[in-house]
């Protein structure tokens, strides 16, 4: 069964500029909004545990504090040992997901997230999203260059609006 978040929680803009699109969000957004980009940014002196908590506040840098973000995204907290070298570019975006959660934003802002996924990890990632979704108090947009993924996620989303009766 698929989770499908209702129409306020997930929104999608397509866009063939992204530095204006997120100029006009800027313009329109909730104060607190975390932006998750296809690669994330890590500093290469740090392991992976201190690049996850970077800007993380201290309460929530505890794993038994956190628990049920890493599970909401599949992983195990042993993750957090690995080299970064050793962890796949789909895993970094969900890690990247899970340092933006572990913020606490009203709002994920995926920036053009898929451009290099997969057909199955965008699958993956939409589903992961659908999770977080439906498990907190959150609200997401994705922000995409790619048509064909807006006009697929737009129809997914109007396909879980209730249907209005005459």
């Amino acid at each position: 069964m698929m989770i499908a978040p209702s129409n306020d929680q997930l929104k999608v803009w397509y866009t063939t500029n992204i530095e204006d699109a997120l100029a006009l969000f800027e313009k329109q957004a909730p104060h607190k909004t975390s932006l998750i980009y296809s690669n994330w940014e890590t500093l290469p002196y740090l392991s992976l545990a201190d690049n996850l908590y970077l800007g993380v506040p201290r309460k929530m840098r505890k794993v038994k504090n956190n628990y049920e973000f890493f599970q909401l995204l599949g992983f195990d907290p042993s993750i957090l040992r690995r080299p970064l070298e050793d962890i796949s570019r789909f895993q970094q975006l969900r890690l990247a997901i899970l340092q933006q959660l572990l913020r606490e934003p009203e709002q994920l802002l995926f920036v053009d997230v898929t451009e290099n996924l997969s057909i199955n990890e965008t699958q993956e990632l939409l589903h992961l999203v659908y999770q977080v979704l439906d498990k907190q108090p959150i609200k997401a947009l994705f922000l995409t260059q790619n048509a064909s993924f807006a006009n697929s996620l737009q129809q997914v989303i109007q396909s879980t609006q209730p249907s209005k009766k005459p």
